[in-house]
């Protein structure tokens, strides 16, 4: 397993792997999640480590897999804790996080979902047009206090339902 190898050498989970282990799909979801929200591995391991220790546990794990409502099941989790962390140290080092997640396959699981990937690329243009309209409605409303706005989170509500049109 990877965590018998030392922090700081790259390796390869292929070659490592068991057939019939349910990791490689456990890291092609968890990279698809990344990936969906615009995130980076490095970015990732930072969202994994649930208490912001600086480093992603079992319990972390456990934590964000099911906060994100991930489909692996406990048992998946575990062995992927135990195939990733480290002996000694009881946790995910960033190395191999980003070793193991670099071998994932986030457009399969983004396509079982229905998800292409020029669709992520189109949602987030859509939200930066977005952030940028109500940019223009907020100093629209009040050019004087229009810096207080920036910054400011608007519910679903605020832009669709009988709030339209209104700033919070």
């Amino acid at each position: 397993p990877l965590s018998s190898i030392p922090e700081d050498t790259p390796v390869s989970i292929a070659a490592w792997v068991p057939i019939h282990s349910s990791m490689p799909q456990s890291l092609s979801t968890i990279l698809a999640v990344l990936k969906f929200n615009n995130l980076d591995i490095a970015m990732g391991y930072d969202v994994f480590d649930y208490d912001e220790d600086g480093h992603v546990s079992l319990r972390d794990l456990r934590k964000k897999c099911s906060e994100l409502a991930l489909e692996i099941s406990p048992e998946g989790i575990t062995e992927l804790f135990q195939a990733l962390a480290g002996v000694r140290t009881g946790h995910i080092s960033r190395n191999v996080w980003a070793e193991s997640l670099a071998n994932g396959d986030a457009d399969s699981v983004l396509a079982k979902r229905g998800v292409a990937p020029d669709d992520i690329h189109l949602a987030h243009v859509v939200q930066d047009v977005l952030d940028d309209l109500i940019d223009t409605i907020a100093q629209q409303q009040a050019p004087k206090d229009a810096k207080k706005y920036r910054g400011v989170s608007f519910s679903k509500e605020v832009l669709q339902g009988q709030d339209a049109g209104r700033v919070h």
